[in-house]
C-alpha cells in the first residue's frame, strides 16, 4: 500500500496558517481551513468519495477547537488509522473523540422461553472521513451477514476487509494514502502547539461531538 505522508505532495504551510499563492502579481493568503477543506475535495474528486459531511464535520470542529484540530487532533487519528492497519483491525480504544456508526441489532435470547430483543450498538468506524475508511475495513453489518460477529455484549472489532481485485486493492491504498495526507497535513506544526492548547484540545476532543449542534 501506499503510505506517503502528507507532507510528500501537498504544498508548503508556513507557521503563521496560511498558504501564498501567486496570481498576476497579487498574494492569496489561505487559513489552514481553507486549505485543508480544497485538499479534501481533491482527494474525495479522485477517490470518488463524497467529502460534504466531512466538510461540514471540520468547520464544527475547528470552530470548537481551532488549529489544535490540525495540529493535535488529526495526526492522532492518522496514528490510530496505523495501529489498525498493523493490527489489521479496528479494535474499540481507537479513533475516541470521533463518533463511530451504530447499529441496532434484534437477536434472540433465552430467559425461560426464547424472546427478541433490540439493542443499538455504537461500534461501527468513525463516521469522519468514512467514506475512505469503509473501503479498509468490516462493518458490523457485514460481520452479521457473514456470521462473523461474536458475543452481542461484547464491542466488535472490525477486521481488515480483503480485496477482490486489483480495483479494490488499489482503491484501498488510495483510501489510505487520502486519510494519511489529509491527517498529517499540518503535523509538522504539532511541535509549536502551547502544551495548554495540546491539553485543552484532548480535553475538547473527547467530548466535542456531543456539544456540537450537528454532530457527524
Amino acid at each position: 500500500m501506499r503510505l506517503g505522508g502528507g507532507s510528500d505532495t501537498c504544498p508548503p504551510v508556513n507557521m503563521l496558517g496560511s498558504l501564498e499563492l501567486s496570481l498576476k502579481g497579487e498574494p492569496i493568503v489561505k487559513s489552514r481551513s481553507e486549505i485543508w477543506l480544497s485538499v479534501l475535495e481533491d482527494l474525495g474528486n479522485s477517490s470518488s468519495v463524497s467529502t460534504l459531511e466531512d466538510a461540514l464535520y471540520v468547520r464544527s470542529r475547528v470552530r470548537a477547537e481551532g488549529d489544535t484540530f490540525f495540529q493535535v487532533t488529526l495526526p492522532q487519528f492518522a496514528k490510530d488509522l496505523e495501529k489498525a492497519l498493523a493490527a489489521e483491525c479496528v479494535s474499540p480504544d481507537l479513533f475516541v473523540g470521533f463518533q463511530r456508526s451504530s447499529q441496532r441489532v434484534n437477536y434472540l435470547t433465552y430467559e425461560g422461553v426464547f424472546h427478541w430483543k433490540s439493542k443499538k450498538f455504537r461500534w461501527g468506524l468513525p463516521l469522519f472521513l468514512s467514506g475512505f475508511t469503509r473501503r479498509l475495513f468490516m462493518e458490523p453489518e457485514e460481520l452479521m451477514d457473514k456470521g462473523l460477529m461474536g458475543p452481542l455484549s461484547e464491542q466488535p472489532s472490525l477486521p481488515l476487509a480483503l480485496p477482490s481485485s486489483e480495483e479494490d486493492a488499489d482503491a484501498m491504498a488510495d483510501s489510505v494514502f487520502a486519510v494519511r495526507q489529509l491527517c498529517l497535513l499540518f503535523s509538522k506544526e504539532k511541535a509549536d502547539a502551547p502544551a495548554k492548547a495540546k491539553q485543552r484540545a484532548i480535553t475538547q476532543y473527547l467530548e466535542v461531538d456531543k456539544e456540537l449542534d450537528r454532530p457527524l
